[in-house]
């Protein structure tokens, strides 16, 4: 997915302040044929902007018509008020926001494009293994009730579902070399390299609240340490790193009451829980995996730059001072909320809670940070939580032209249409419109990407949390954990691997 979105980014950098751009149409994209048709203006003769990500054409043709076919879509949820409903499979029909409202008409325009119909069904299955085993049970039925599923990786993937779902690497009319299918990503979910159970793409907008950001009180950075314009240009200068936001939260803290304890009543750096750690690793962009000529998994996280991370972790979280040890992640929300915390690791999707839109302070957004400033590139983690699209092998191969052409269709147009309001508007609550901070939001969303340690947890021994997350349980001794748990970690993932591609024949 990262590369998918680079020519994005450079594009995206060169906008105006992106709140004074919410009416222009469409978000600029290099990747956009250069050249193009002209026009007549007003009698003038304007050439097609080589940039705009609207005019980008996919290859289905013209005249594909599969006449009023319906596409019964199974999504994970109880209706259609979720997060996932209303950011992937239905939208919203003139609710009043930009984004959801643009789903549902994303939908609208596929279905007259294509002659197909939409139906969509909530698995209402509870928990994840719940769910997993609603999809299992219909595949050994037989059903083919159900034309695709979009469900979370944790979910599908920590379930292992692989054995129930078709191999989408080659599915008709999907074509995983445009901008708007996350090829990374895919590659990370894939048990082989080459077979595809899961794929993702612009269609998902879910994925984007799920993916890691930090947020900043601009209002208490500018009391502290001077114009927030700075913190931006340290990231923009590729310098952001774990040890100046160490230095920053440190230099932070204060004893509001004046009773000598950090309290709940004081000003705090930061906050650090176990459920945002990953997101703190993947950031760091720590070797952990290799694929071999065969396209299996070699698990071999970079002991030298796993332990110097995990060592800055501890002093970060043990040491430093100033980390508020709060008893979860939605408490720690509700602290930063009310200005009296710098930082706050989250989501997206904290950014349309209502604590952080209600907050008084205004707040900025910046990627996780560098290990160190030689560090080529900020990576963002799309969380395990976070949808992903398959389709159950019971689905007969005589229904998989019209599928194809609809997910296509659905990630292309979502490019063009649905992904520029998005990163126009819905990453905006209250940030500031300036051209640094949008430059900065761009660098989090380009750098996206899944880890397949973190995705598959149960197919690794949980190597991932067993290694990496030390720090906030008083350890630093990376090697020692990684002696402990790597050789069980790769006899159970070439197990699991073998069983799954077996059970898919």
């Amino acid at each position: 997915m990262k590369t998918k979105l680079l020519s994005l980014i450079l594009a995206l950098s060169m906008l105006v302040p992106l709140a004074a751009c919410s009416n222009d149409s469409g978000t600029p994209d290099d990747t956009a044929a250069s050249g193009g048709d002209t026009a007549a203006v007003t009698g003038e003769t304007t050439t097609a902007d080589p940039n705009d990500r609207t005019q980008i054409k996919d290859n289905l043709p013209d005249n594909l018509n599969f006449n009023g076919t319906e596409i019964h879509v199974l999504y994970r949820g109880t209706d259609a008020t979720s997060a996932i409903y209303t950011h992937d499979v239905g939208g919203t029909d003139n609710a009043g926001d930009p984004v959801t409202d643009a789903v549902w008409a994303r939908n609208r325009k596929v279905e007259q494009r294509l002659g197909v119909v939409f139906k969509d069904t909530a698995t209402n299955a509870g928990g994840l293994a719940t769910t997993a085993e609603f999809v299992k049970q219909l595949v050994m039925a037989g059903s083919d009730e159900y034309d695709y599923i979009i469900s979370t990786g944790n979910t599908n993937v920590t379930n292992s579902i692989n054995a129930y779902l078709r191999d989408l690497s080659n599915a008709p009319y999907i074509d995983y070399d445009q901008p708007w299918w996350w090829t990374d990503s895919i590659d990370a979910l894939s048990l082989d390299g080459k077979t595809y159970n899961y794929i993702l793409g612009d269609m998902l907008v879910y994925c984007y609240l799920q993916t890691g950001v930090l947020f900043c009180n601009k209002q208490m950075y500018e009391n502290l340490y001077g114009d927030p314009d700075a913190l931006y240009q340290l990231v923009l200068d590729g310098k952001w790193t774990l040890d100046k936001m160490i230095e920053l939260s440190a230099g932070t803290y204060k004893d509001v009451d004046g009773d000598g304890t950090e309290n709940k009543g004081d000003h705090f750096g930061c906050y650090l829980g176990s459920t945002y750690i990953p997101y703190f690793y993947v950031g760091m962009d720590i070797d952990m995996y290799h694929r071999d000529d065969k396209g299996n998994m070699i698990i071999d996280i970079d002991p030298e730059a796993a332990s110097l991370a995990t060592e800055k972790m501890y002093r970060f979280y043990s040491e430093s001072g100033g980390i508020l040890q709060a008893g979860n992640a939605n408490e720690a929300i509700e602290y930063f909320a009310s200005g009296k915390m710098l930082f706050l690791p989250a989501t997206f999707q904290s950014a349309i809670s209502a604590v952080i839109r209600d907050m008084e302070h205004p707040y900025g957004l910046v990627p996780y940070p560098k290990l160190h400033e030689e560090q080529k590139d900020y990576v963002s983690l799309i969380h395990s939580s976070s949808t992903n699209i398959s389709i159950m092998k019971s689905v007969p191969d005589t229904r998989m032209e019209a599928i194809g052409a609809a997910l296509e269709a659905l990630c292309a147009e979502s490019y063009r249409t649905v992904m520029p309001l998005f990163l126009d508007s819905a990453l905006q609550f209250k940030y500031s419109p300036d051209q640094k901070s949008g430059q900065v939001v761009n660098l989090v969303i380009a750098g996206v990407t899944k880890n397949t340690l973190d995705e598959y947890t149960a197919f690794t021994s949980n190597i991932f949390k067993n290694c990496l997350t030390m720090p906030i349980y008083g350890s630093t001794n990376f090697a020692s954990a990684y002696a402990q748990y790597k050789d069980a970690a790769q006899n159970t993932w070439n197990t699991s691997v073998e069983a799954a591609l077996k059970g898919s024949e």
